[in-house]
């Protein structure tokens, strides 16, 4: 009896252990192949996630049932992946838009199918600070007709090389030039300027912040208003017939009250208006120019920091866009070579564009 007793058990116990691993075998398998069959439909549908598989290819009541019995660390690392999967699929779809856009634009100018843009309401103010980092018939991003507003264009720099000036002052355009003063091409400039019907400025030297103007007279912070004010005189006088003033540099005495109104009080007693050239964000020209009732105005954006044709045209294009989207800006570029060609190629599309070229005392108040 006892040895009946002691071996039944044993047989049973055997059977449960043997039972447990076939059940144990039973559920890697299931796994294995669920996780096979699942791999084989995500390869089938590489957009789709793999919750959106999951949900695909298994019945609902499994999956909740699933949840429920999962322990709450793995629900996390479900919970982690559905999101890491999420975010490179938003991914995946920002760069083929992006792509497809990039395509479009390139196919645009070609074919001519480029949409027409729409002008913004001109209520916006232009930017304080001029942008300093910006063929002939049509410019790429510049369709004819599309445009409107008004554009003002200051040639600087006229009485170093004489050609470009020539150059500028025979185009079909309403452009404002300015003269530095004590060169020896300023009259010959000058009178370029004056025969052509454009209008004439002084380029006021005035003293930058690094100290190392580029003139050997200026003014200066650390002159006298006297001294300010008899250098201002014998510029105006240098140059008969100008109908106003912008600054040369002046980065430095622009930005410091008592320099810059010494030399306003001398342009409003020769009745000249004064164009801010913006060579400092921190400029305090303009603001005092109209409470001293002088008629201003300031530069948006410089054209040609880069000598580079192409480069220069890109920046035309860019004033045109900054024209028709505030309403009118003031822009500056220098009489140089370069300069010259990039107007001589832009000038029949700048027309044909829409927008309206308008010497600079058009914009000032």
């Amino acid at each position: 009896m006892k040895r009946r007793t002691t071996r039944r058990p044993a047989r049973a116990s055997r059977r449960k252990k043997k039972g447990g691993r076939l059940w144990i075998i039973l559920i890697m398998v299931l796994v294995i192949g669920l996780g096979m069959f699942l791999a084989a439909h995500k390869r089938e549908h590489p957009d789709s996630t793999w919750a959106e598989v999951v949900e695909e290819v298994v019945p609902e009541t499994v999956r909740e049932t699933m949840k429920e019995k999962l322990p709450e660390p793995v629900k996390e690392k479900i919970r982690e992946v559905k999101k890491e999967e999420r975010r490179e699929l938003e991914e995946k779809k920002a760069e083929e838009k992006k792509a497809a856009e990039k395509k479009s634009r390139e196919k645009s100018p070609a074919t001519g199918n480029e949409p027409a843009p729409t002008p913004a309401p001109k209520k916006e103010t232009p930017p304080e600070k001029p942008s300093s980092h910006e063929g002939e018939g049509t410019l790429a991003g510049l369709p004819a007709g599309q445009f409107s507003g008004r554009l003002a264009i200051v040639i600087d720099d006229c009485g170093y090389q004489l050609e470009p000036v020539r150059v500028l002052a025979g185009l079909p355009l309403h452009m404002s030039f300015a003269v530095i003063p004590f060169k020896p091409n300023s009259s010959a400039a000058l009178s370029i300027i004056l025969n052509s019907g454009h209008t004439a400025m002084l380029h006021l030297p005035m003293e930058p912040i690094s100290g190392g103007s580029s003139e050997s007279r200026s003014v200066r912070v650390g002159m006298t208003k006297a001294q300010i004010q008899s250098f201002t005189q014998e510029a105006i006088d240098s140059l008969p017939g100008i109908s106003g003033v912008n600054n040369h540099q002046g980065s430095n005495a622009t930005a410091h009250g008592p320099t810059i109104r010494a030399a306003l009080e001398t342009m409003k007693a020769n009745s000249l208006f004064f164009v801010d050239s913006r060579t400092n964000a921190g400029s305090v020209a303009e603001e005092n120019a109209r409470s001293m009732g002088i008629p201003t105005g300031h530069n948006t954006l410089f054209l040609d920091n880069s000598s580079d044709v192409e480069d220069i045209q890109e920046r035309i294009v860019q004033a045109v866009k900054l024209a028709d989207r505030y309403g009118s800006i003031i822009v500056i570029c220098h009489a140089r070579p370069n300069t010259a060609e990039a107007w001589r190629r832009s000038c029949q599309a700048v027309l044909d564009s829409g927008i309206t070229m308008v010497p600079v005392t058009s914009l000032l108040n």
